[in-house]
This record gives structure tokens, sequence and C-alpha cells, in this order.
């Protein structure tokens, strides 16, 4: 199921499955790829959390992973503030919201 969500390859499957008979083995090395992917793309933490919640052992897990990503990376309700010069460097006016680049390139020192 992994696999067919996109958190794992089937190059990883294989090597899962071939991690010699012994499930602490196959856990271990399940385990790491599903780290590696996660690292790679933080969105497929909400994918393997949406997994976990699809067996009835794991619910509460996936339960607590999915809240805690939602709360990490969707919440709205966090604001950046950017400080923006005016155009002759004398002021700085604050601003909320999200930051878009300068039309000009800054000044670089000769």
């Amino acid at each position: 199921m992994l696999q067919r969500e996109g958190v794992i390859t089937g190059q990883v499957l294989a090597s899962v499955e071939s991690a010699s008979p012994s499930v602490p083995n196959q856990r271990e090395v399940l385990l790491a790829a599903i780290i590696v992917a996660i690292e790679s793309k933080y969105s497929l933490l909400q994918t393997f959390a949406s997994v976990l919640c699809k067996f009835t052992g794991n619910v509460k897990l996936g339960t607590v992973i999915q809240r805690d990503y939602d709360q990490s990376f969707n919440d709205d309700k966090k604001l950046i503030k950017v400080v923006i010069p005016d155009d002759d460097m004398s002021t700085d006016t604050l601003s909320t919201g999200t930051a878009t680049p300068s039309p000009t390139p800054p000044n670089t020192p000769t």
C-alpha cells in the first residue's frame, strides 16, 4: 500500500521483502526507506499518515501524525512578517504576507 500511494518505490519494496526472513530486519529497512522519502518530500508524511489510518491497529498513530502535520505545515493562521525597505532606504515598512521579488536587482558592493 505504501508503494501504491507513492511513499516508497517498487525497488524499496523489493529490498524490504528480501531483507532476510526476519520481520525486525524488514521493519528496519522499511523505516529507513520511509525516513529518506519523507526527508526528500515532506508531503509524503501526510500520505504515510493516511496509509496508517487504513489499518485498525495504526489509526491512533496515523491520526496523531496527521494532526501534527496539519499544525506544522497547513496552519493558515501563521503569518510571515517581511521587512521591506523604502526606496530611499531611510525607513523600513513592515508588511504581512508573502514576499515578492524586487523588479530591480540589489546593489552589489564594488
